[in-house]
């Protein structure tokens, strides 16, 4: 049975359907893949291992580049988080900037691909993007939430979307893992980065079947989930042009406040 809930903006939206929530939960299982083969398990070894060293990190140099690395895409997205999210919700564009965000997640993961051996720089910028790119589509994706679930069943909602990411996240690892052993076992020492290259594909290939067949698999692309919440009564122009600078404000304090 569709749930109702009511806009941030006060306005009543029309009911939420479960392929929707589906479709929000959905995203975090084709996107959290990214977590664990980049930043935690596959390329993460594979930077400080082959690509920045040449066997274990014993000075720690190539484990200080990268955390250098994320170090920059962490503070990218600090820094632009509020004014994104002002824009994004003053003028309905989250649909937009989450379909860039994740395009552009998907380009710079495949591009991991060509890191070999010694190309430190190139692997630190595609990862700083990377990053900065899959960020930012973890926080437009969130702002969705108090648009599909109401107060009660925000968290049983955010639980689903945990849920399911948790399980993309540790088949794609899997499947990566399996790849990379297989890969090396034949003697083929390019198993790592080509396996970035897969992963890129697979998150492409999700986002596409979605998009096209909207059935809810990480793109769904009616009612409010997107864009703007769906809603019955039109937002005067000027009250949200006024309620824009304050937006910025509100979001810098709330990421300060998380800071601190």
């Amino acid at each position: 049975m569709p749930n109702t809930t009511a806009s941030p903006h006060g306005t009543t939206v029309l009911p939420v359907t479960r392929r929707e929530i589906f479709a929000w939960a959905m995203f975090d299982f084709a996107n959290s893949g990214y977590t664990t083969v980049v930043l935690t398990a596959v390329f993460n070894a594979y930077f400080v291992g082959v690509v920045a060293g040449n066997g274990p990190d014993h000075d720690g140099t190539a484990t200080l580049l990268w955390t250098l690395a994320t170090g920059i895409a962490n503070l990218l997205v600090l820094l632009s988080a509020p004014v994104v999210g002002a824009i994004a919700d003053h003028g309905g564009k989250k649909k937009l900037f989450l379909l860039i965000s994740s395009a552009g997640c998907v380009l710079f993961t495949a591009l991991l691909a060509q890191v070999g051996p010694g190309d430190v720089f190139l692997g630190m910028v595609l990862l700083i993007f990377s990053a900065f790119m899959f960020h930012t589509g973890e926080d437009l994706i969130a702002g969705f939430l108090p648009e599909i679930a109401g107060a009660r069943d925000m968290g049983r909602v955010s639980g689903y979307g945990w849920s399911l990411g948790y399980l993309g996240g540790m088949l794609v690892l899997g499947l990566c893992l399996v790849y990379v052993t297989v890969a090396q076992a034949r003697g083929d020492g390019a198993g790592f980065r080509s396996s970035f290259l897969k992963r890129g594909q697979g998150v492409l290939d999700v986002a596409r079947h979605g998009v096209r067949h909207v059935k809810g698999l990480g793109f769904e692309m009616e009612g409010h989930l997107y864009g703007e919440p769906r809603i019955e009564n039109e937002i005067e122009q000027g009250k949200v042009e006024r309620e824009f600078g304050p937006r910025i404000v509100g979001n810098i304090d709330e990421v300060s406040n998380g800071v601190r």
